[in-house]
């Protein structure tokens, strides 16, 4: 197994972790819309752009106790088979690589009746800290019959204004009601926005084009980088300096036999703050058969953007910016 790219989770007193490459992306939770006949840990259909999403509480998926669902929970879309699945989760930490040396399979925890063994694929030591590696294909059970019943709840029909009516009709309560009882006027309010978001625009005759982007932290500012153009997010170590080069090329480090150059772009960004002397974390790209690795502070997440929302870059960038700068988006800026 090579090393691979993990996004770290935790559900209640336990870490657990996906593969990158099944994250389509990373959102807070919107409302749902209970739909009746669902499995137990099926806490709702979203309309996910235009597509009818299933959408699991993790906890009770691994056999824990139901949660009530907040403002602040993450949900985590991932692919598997072409297949895909919404995963409420409390705390969503950070994308950090593990060692392929690492990962145990075939394991026994001896702690069954805690951790639910039959949706992991492996065992690994993270920060000295026992993470459990999710197995989606476990954790997607029976995704004919998951289709089937989303087939029931097109995602045209889980229109906002529809969707207390639908749910009283279907389950005799809501989805904030049974899951989120407590939540004010005020929160209940930010739940719609956010699921009226997430839907295409009414009346759009033209299939909405999205943009998946990895968004990475830098100083106080935020970029993101083409998630076609990123190949994965490592741990800095063994860098070795290279005389003569630039500030901003950092060295070169060993990456399972590739000899790879770091580099680090604060300068051509104009990011305040000094750069940090050891960086600890890197994404690598690929970009015209061109591998390097960019040195961040922090990798943040993985989002979806509507290309619609995409601005261009603003006419007061300056020209050396325009090398690097594509567009903006809200708070985070697209990179070449």
């Amino acid at each position: 197994m090579d090393n691979q790219s993990f996004l770290t989770l935790r559900v209640q007193d336990l870490r657990y972790a996906i593969a990158t490459t099944q994250v389509l992306e990373i959102i807070k939770l919107p409302e749902l819309m209970p739909v009746a006949n669902m499995p137990d840990d099926i806490i709702g259909i979203l309309n996910y752009r235009g597509l009818a999403l299933p959408v699991m509480q993790l906890s009770r998926r691994l056999g824990k106790t139901q949660d009530q669902c907040s403002l602040s929970d993450s949900l985590i879309v991932v692919e598997w088979q072409d297949f895909k699945v919404g995963i409420v989760v409390h705390t969503v930490e950070e994308v950090q690589e593990i060692e392929s040396q690492d990962i145990a399979t075939g394991f026994s925890l001896g702690r069954e009746s805690d951790i639910n063994v039959a949706f992991l694929s492996g065992v690994a030591t993270l920060d000295d800290e026992m993470v459990m590696l999710l197995n989606p294909e476990a954790l997607i059970r029976k995704p004919d019959a998951l289709a089937e019943l989303t087939d029931e709840a097109k995602a045209e029909d889980l229109a906002l204004g529809g969707i207390e009516q639908s749910a009283a009709e279907l389950t005799g309560t809501s989805f904030l009601e049974r899951y989120c009882p407590w939540a004010t006027e005020e929160e209940r309010a930010v739940f719609r926005q956010r699921a009226e978001a997430l839907r295409p625009v009414q009346g759009s005759s033209e299939e909405q084009a999205f943009s998946a982007v990895a968004v990475m932290r830098l100083g106080e500012d935020y970029f993101g980088l083409d998630l076609n153009s990123v190949r994965e997010f490592i741990q800095v170590s063994g860098v070795t300096p290279l005389p003569c080069c630039p500030q901003h090329i950092l060295g070169n480090m060993n990456l399972r036999g590739e000899v790879m150059t770091l580099v680090d772009i604060r300068s051509a960004l104009r990011v305040a703050g000094e750069a940090i002397a050891e960086p600890e974390k890197a994404i690598v790209v690929d970009v015209d058969d061109i591998v390097a690795g960019i040195t961040v502070d922090q990798v943040c997440d993985i989002v979806q953007f509507d290309r619609d929302e995409i601005a261009s870059v603003p006419v007061a960038t300056t020209s050396n910016e325009e090398n690097y700068v594509i567009s903006h988006c809200n708070s985070e800026v697209l990179l070449t």
